[in-house]
């Protein structure tokens, strides 16, 4: 969904339901359209890319016995 969208779901979300209820944006946000995203009104912005889109690391944790 476009900010545009968005907006007008919001507009609509609360005109029926007025601040009763939080309205959350998720999917597809990212820097690029952030800001715009906080424009449309939404309560709560969430952001997974900060957690599926990290790069991996490999490691492991290896323990010796003390004799």
């Amino acid at each position: 969904m476009n900010a545009n969208r968005m907006a007008r779901a919001f507009k609509i979300i609360r005109e029926k339901r007025g601040s009763s209820c939080l309205v959350e944006a998720s999917g597809n946000i990212n820097l690029e359209n952030l800001e715009e995203i906080c424009k449309t009104g939404v309560d709560i912005i969430s952001v997974g890319l900060i957690t599926h889109s990290t790069p991996a690391i490999d490691f492991s944790m290896e323990f010796e016995e003390n004799l």
